[in-house]
């Protein structure tokens, strides 16, 4: 169920880097990366937050990588599907140059690929929840 001692603490020692640069970057680097990207501050900590929220979410996966049952797999579906939003979120606003041509109330995505991408990738969610509760019940 659990990893060895001396190897879970090699991989929590990777962790616990991840987190504290991913939150140094997130906090004191924005006005640096925003200036080297060509992004506004707005913009910038707009995309590090959906950064920072798949680092957390993977973090929390990786806790619960080990054990079995239902709640382990409502976790990572919860990690999978919150990942994967907060990468839409960054991922198009890093692409959308000039925010003020998107009107207000659309979905930055939506208005990157021109239609509503919601129900394609509440199947792609569905597929995942299916999937995860089908390995959990083998």
């Amino acid at each position: 169920m659990v990893a060895p001692v001396k190897a879970q603490g090699r991989a929590l020692n990777l962790l616990a880097l991840v987190l504290i640069v991913s939150l140094a970057v997130r906090h004191k680097a924005i006005a640096d990366l925003a200036a080297m990207f060509g992004f506004s501050v707005y913009a910038m900590n707009y995309m590090l937050d959906g950064v920072l929220d798949i680092v957390l979410l993977g973090c929390i996966a990786f806790l619960v990588w080990g054990y079995k049952g239902f709640g382990r797999a409502a976790i990572l579906v919860a990690c999978v599907i919150g990942s994967l939003e907060a990468a839409q979120i960054s991922g198009c606003r890093y692409f959308i140059s000039d925010i003020t041509k998107v009107p207000a109330g659309v979905n930055l995505c939506d208005y990157l690929a021109g239609w509503e991408i919601g129900h394609a990738v509440a199947v792609v969610y569905l597929f995942i929840i299916v999937w995860a509760v089908r390995n959990e019940q083998q």
